[in-house]
């Protein structure tokens, strides 16, 4: 038999990225963890909208207090705090689902470790979720990355027929599952206008609204917005104790520069690095 280099493209393509929309996760218990106050709405926000219109019970957790994710200098810290809860409490009633639950963990301080792993653990059974939408592991974000690491242990241990949706914010993920929100495009943008704080940094709103738009690319034309997940069950997850170790001897090695640039020896030699820098130049 023989094959074209155009057949084997389309094949690649479809075994890449899925070609047509996925339909919509059958869930009658969905739990969100969200690093912090806004990832929820950006990362999968037309898919809660949309299971919850399908009756759906969907309980979101906002996992850090976001004290650090405003302009510097503009207000303080427990105002912020408060104003991007109450943002995140009006996305969600115009989105169709409960207030979310505040954990108010320290913004950029989620690690981990066992902790991490009971809270998330006694959340889940808590929801007796059948479905977790957790961010991917490839997301940029420490806390992002913390929170993906420790929801997929904390669901693996689990086990059973759960499943758990990565869902992308800050990095794109490679994607087995591509739902459709173009219905419900313009609520999601709506609830996204929400956290003023936030846009006040830069238009996340439209930074997000050009992924969804971006999403839809292999789907077609008919589909102007759809968003990006990583869908397994729970008896598929492999242990994360491996990347758990390298996340901590990373940390390790951070804080192990830090000191030494902060030592005396460093600030006394920085003019010699900077006169060998400037002779390797000449």
């Amino acid at each position: 038999m023989t094959v074209s280099v155009d057949m084997m493209d389309r094949a690649m393509e479809s075994e890449l990225i899925p070609t047509a929309a996925s339909s919509l996760p059958a869930a009658r218990r969905v739990l969100v963890f969200a690093p912090h106050a806004d990832d929820e709405v950006f990362g999968c926000g037309g898919t809660l909208h949309l299971l919850a219109k399908a009756g759906a019970a969907i309980t979101v957790i906002v996992a850090t207090d976001g004290a650090l994710g405003g302009l510097a200098g503009e207000r303080e810290t427990a105002a912020l705090i408060a104003a991007r809860e109450a943002e995140t409490r009006a996305a969600a009633t115009m989105l169709g689902y409960p207030a979310p639950v505040f954990w108010r963990l320290p913004d950029r301080g989620l690690r981990y470790n066992e902790a991490l792993l009971a809270k998330l653990l006694d959340a889940m059974q808590a929801a007796h979720a059948d479905l977790v939408f957790a961010p991917a592991l490839s997301e940029l974000h420490p806390d992002h990355q913390a929170l993906a690491l420790a929801a997929a242990e904390a669901l693996r241990r689990l086990g059973g027929e759960r499943r758990i949706a990565f869902y992308e914010v800050s990095a794109p993920l490679l994607p087995n599952t591509l739902i459709d929100i173009t219905a419900c495009e313009e609520q999601k943008r709506a609830a996204m206008r929400c956290f003023r704080s936030q846009l006040a940094e830069q238009p996340y709103d439209q930074r997000i609204a050009a992924l969804n738009c971006y999403r839809g690319y292999s789907l077609g034309a008919d589909v102007r917005a759809a968003e990006a997940f990583f869908v397994t069950k729970a008896a598929d997850l492999a242990p994360t104790q491996r990347a758990a170790r390298l996340e901590t001897e990373l940390a390790a090695c951070h804080q192990e520069l830090a000191a030494m640039r902060a030592s005396r020896s460093w600030g006394t030699t920085a003019p010699l690095r900077w006169l060998r820098r400037l002779l390797r130049r000449a």
